[in-house]
């Protein structure tokens, strides 16, 4: 096994994600941040977060479903769906096999539409692999 930690962006102290690999397959697992800034290659399965859809999270805050602060850190510390998408337009997916979608918000997603956003922007299979409270 290979492991090897990067540096991420959140609003903690030291966050990381990882490149894992057994030889055979290579996991990029990435969650609690809004922006890696690195490119990977020979990726085969993504783990990676997609925690809020921009307008949903708005009409949330205007709703009083989402407290303005909390929206504010959630803007400064966690992806969105537009933010994944920019970031796999920028990635090597050839080796992609699946693409895992975490950390997303009860709130301020809609897993449907992540998956399906994530799809058409990719061609890989995409689930919908944890939801939050939040």
């Amino acid at each position: 096994w290979i492991i090897v930690p990067f540096r991420t962006a959140h609003d903690a102290a030291q966050p990381f994600g990882y490149y894992i690999s057994d030889g055979q397959d290579n996991l990029l697992f990435a969650t609690d941040t809004y922006w890696i800034p690195y490119t990977f290659g020979n990726i085969t399965i993504m783990a990676i977060e997609c925690n809020y859809q921009s307008e949903l999270l708005k009409t949330n805050v205007a709703n009083g479903i989402v407290h303005p602060v909390q929206a504010k850190r959630i803007l400064r510390s966690h992806m969105s769906l537009d933010h994944l998408v920019d970031f796999l337009a920028q990635q090597d997916l050839k080796a992609v096999r699946e693409i895992w979608l975490l950390h997303m918000s009860s709130n301020n997603i809609n897993p449907d539409e992540a998956v399906k956003t994530i799809q058409a922007a990719t061609g890989k299979p995409v689930y919908a692999g944890g939801i939050d409270n939040g």
